[in-house]
């Protein structure tokens, strides 16, 4: 007896198609997760301290360093970062300029440190002393790591008590460059006669790319400040 050839290859096909079923077997694709330790410490480019709390992102998954500047990140590979796609780094903390950067990483283990370039100016001190019983100086020492023809302005905020309890009145007047002992480091002055004793002052100092930073001074009667440079040399 013959039979048709169309019968045996839909019983092949059948079998094939079942064969799981008939033998005990399923076969199922899962997705291979792969993770990988990332670490590194975050340092001040210019005096190679650590740096804390600055955010760390790898792609999109994100960590922040401690106060010794070291994180730590399991990262989890995506399937192009297995076949050598270049990873997104970048490192970000404010007053700092931000680093980024990219790399291939390593499926076993990824060390990778990182100098963040400190960017606004440091108000190093400041001081309001009298150089006479009714004349006095208002100094100020600026440190920028950009170098001083950075700077935009350095300013004092002086505030004055008024009738109102919590109210000032507050009076802005530029200071004028005296002199520079170093690179990068200014000395900064104002000179007026006694009018009004404030109660408190802030030197403000901004740079060019927008940076700025803020130190309060309080002004203590008992206490008179001393001059932090000679206010005529």
């Amino acid at each position: 007896m013959k039979i048709p050839i169309f019968i045996i290859l839909f019983s092949l096909v059948s079998i094939s198609c079942d064969s799981d079923v008939y033998f005990g077997y399923k076969f199922t694709t899962e997705e291979l997760s792969v993770t990988t330790l990332i670490s590194g410490y975050v340092t001040n480019y210019y005096t190679d301290q650590p740096v804390d709390n600055v955010l760390v992102r790898f792609g999109i998954q994100e960590t922040f360093s401690d106060v010794n500047g070291y994180y730590q990140l399991d990262y989890l590979l995506s399937e192009d970062e297995l076949r050598n796609k270049m990873t997104e780094i970048s490192f970000e903390k404010e007053n700092y300029f931000p680093s980024q950067q990219s790399a291939i990483l390593s499926n076993l283990e990824n060390t990778i440190d990182v100098g963040l370039k400190y960017a606004a100016p440091i108000i190093v001190s400041t001081a309001r002393p009298y150089l006479t019983p009714t004349f006095l100086v208002c100094q100020a020492i600026i440190h920028d790591y950009q170098g001083l023809e950075n700077l935009e302005s350095v300013q004092v905020a002086y505030h004055f008590p008024t009738s109102i309890a919590q109210v000032y009145d507050t009076v802005r007047v530029d200071l004028e460059f005296h002199q520079s002992p170093e690179y990068g480091i200014g000395y900064y002055q104002e000179f007026r006669y006694f009018i009004d004793e404030e109660m408190f002052y802030y030197i403000e100092a901004m740079d060019k790319d927008g940076f700025s930073s803020r130190l309060l001074h309080s002004i203590r009667p008992n206490h008179p400040d001393a001059p932090i440079f000679d206010p005529y040399n």
